[in-house]
């Protein structure tokens, strides 16, 4: 099997929540370091913000529904991300 380079995560999906996909992968020593970029339009509370942090790169909030747009703002930060080699929840 492939190793995904990234991670693109919402956190509000069907069966379970981005929250604990993101735990499930960090406890997984062959996926941990694999880094997640969470895609939401959930308004973040400081609680989130703490259950996030050091956990993923960024938060990139959904304005729209237009994927193009979404993915271009996702490579934009990953972009940004890379030369800057910073992590953690800004949004």
């Amino acid at each position: 099997a492939t190793r995904p380079g990234l991670v693109l995560l919402d956190l509000m999906m069907p069966e379970m929540d981005g929250f604990a996909f993101l735990d499930v992968l960090r406890q997984d020593d062959a996926h941990a370091d694999i880094p997640v970029v969470v895609i939401t339009a959930k308004t973040l509370t400081e609680e989130d913000r703490l259950r996030l942090n050091g956990g993923v790169r960024d938060v990139v909030q959904k304005r729209s529904q237009n994927i193009e747009d979404l993915l271009a703002e996702v490579r934009g930060r990953v972009t940004a991300h890379g030369r800057r080699g910073s992590s953690g929840v800004k949004a």
